[in-house]
């Protein structure tokens, strides 16, 4: 009896088939707004990708974050988890590394960065709050950056967090950064992300994830 090859195709684990098969329009969005970023400019939208679960919105943000390492580094990935949003120190912590950090302190910010680091409740807090905002603008200004953020449905549990964070994200779009963000979500992502009531929800480009067809599932299917 043959053995299933290694190289097979799991679905519903999140990793990318050998042939990306049924996704050419979904790709051709994605690597329009990367071109962008890879020109220095800022995307034309941000990105949704909504979709049932097992139906591809995973291999879609792990094919994009494999389009952007081909960049030759012209465009810097972060992918964030929803945990990353439970607080404004947890988001700033996932987003900054020391060498940004030391960068800002030097550009007027030593004081919030003192307290970001300390720990100390209230202030704690409030400093990574004042920082969210140039720590963003810093991490594209030399490069594109991509935000990626998969099972954002969840975002909603910390609804102050990302308005504020969705609308920094839109107002540095607005005034011509190279920075996008692709989420990916189940359809209820759509109610859930609307309460929220961050004017960047209504100016994304939503794509559905629907099944794929019998013949772009073969394809996907077939061991290369």
């Amino acid at each position: 009896m043959n053995k299933p090859s290694e190289m097979s195709f799991k679905p519903g684990a999140g990793n990318p088939p050998p042939v990306l098969a049924g996704r050419d329009e979904e790709k051709a969005a994605i690597r329009r707004a990367l071109d962008r970023l890879e020109a220095g400019l800022s995307p034309a939208q941000n990105i949704a990708l909504i979709g049932p679960r097992g139906n591809g919105k995973t291999v879609l943000i792990r094919w994009a974050e494999g389009e952007i390492g081909r960049c030759n580094g012209d465009i810097r990935c972060e992918v964030l988890h929803p945990e990353c949003f439970e607080s404004h120190h947890d988001l700033v912590g996932a987003l900054a590394d020391q060498n940004l950090l030391t960068a800002l302190a030097g550009e007027g910010f030593a004081a919030n960065i003192n307290l970001f680091g300390s720990g100390v409740g209230f202030s704690h807090q409030k400093a990574a709050k004042e920082l969210l905002g140039p720590v963003l603008e810093k991490k594209c200004s030399k490069n594109g950056l991509a935000i990626l953020i998969d099972e954002a449905h969840m975002l909603y549990r910390h609804p102050d967090l990302v308005r504020a964070f969705f609308n920094k994200v839109q107002t540095l779009v607005g005034n011509g950064r190279p920075l996008l963000l692709i989420l990916a979500g189940t359809p209820n992502i759509t109610t859930r992300l609307n309460a929220i009531e961050a004017t960047f929800w209504d100016r994304l480009n939503k794509i559905g994830i629907g099944l794929l067809s019998a013949e772009a599932a073969r394809e996907a299917l077939r061991i290369p």
